[in-house]
């Protein structure tokens, strides 16, 4: 077995990455990355990142006009930088931000925006010879390029303590998707 400490700061990593996209539905992707520890507990990245979301076609007509019944999936290319940090022994909450392109097939261009989030990393056990660390990543990404409104509660502490109201208001936020990977992260070994 290797000891931990001849693990060097640098590793490389792929991750097959779940995801939901509060606009356009779900999808899977692969991330590549890579990770440099600052300090024991300090890290930062960088990352590659391709993902399909997959959309009903039904919606749009062929050249007969008449309804496609298929299932086609849009393309997303996205490089960016990481920092994390460990909050406990086998977690570690990260911040990501980088530049996204998203394919439209209809238009026949890619849709730039960026993109900014965060998640928390869950670490599992190494494998016998430490070269090999898995987690468990979940996350949210944000588009910078479209919006929402979402309905969040208010309340209204004006009259305390002699009452007190909660209301509704809208918001405006952007677009989101939560993903959900297993990361395999090779670690390289110190030479001596």
């Amino acid at each position: 077995m290797i000891n931990t400490k001849d693990i060097a700061s640098f590793s490389i990593g792929a991750m097959p990455v779940m995801f939901v996209s509060s606009e356009n539905g779900p999808g899977f992707g692969l991330e590549l990355n890579g990770r440099y520890g600052v300090t024991k507990d300090f890290g930062v990245g960088v990352f590659g990142r391709m993902k399909s979301i997959l959309k009903d076609n039904s919606s749009y007509y062929d050249d007969y006009y008449s309804p496609t019944n298929s299932i086609e999936s849009t393309n997303v290319f996205a490089v960016g930088a990481t920092i994390d940090y460990h909050l406990f022994k086998a977690m570690a909450f990260q911040i990501r931000g980088g530049y996204e392109a998203e394919a439209d097939a209809r238009k026949r261009e890619m849709i730039p925006r960026f993109i900014y989030g965060g998640g928390l990393i869950i670490k599992f056990g190494n494998s016998l010879t430490h070269k090999i660390a898995h987690s468990l990543r979940i996350g949210v990404d944000f588009e910078s390029n479209k919006t929402m409104t979402a309905t969040i509660p208010t309340a209204d502490f004006s009259d305390f303590p002699y009452s007190q109201s909660v209301s509704e208001s809208d918001a405006t936020i952007h677009a989101f998707s939560f993903q959900v990977g297993w990361n395999f992260q090779f670690n390289s070994i110190k030479r001596r």
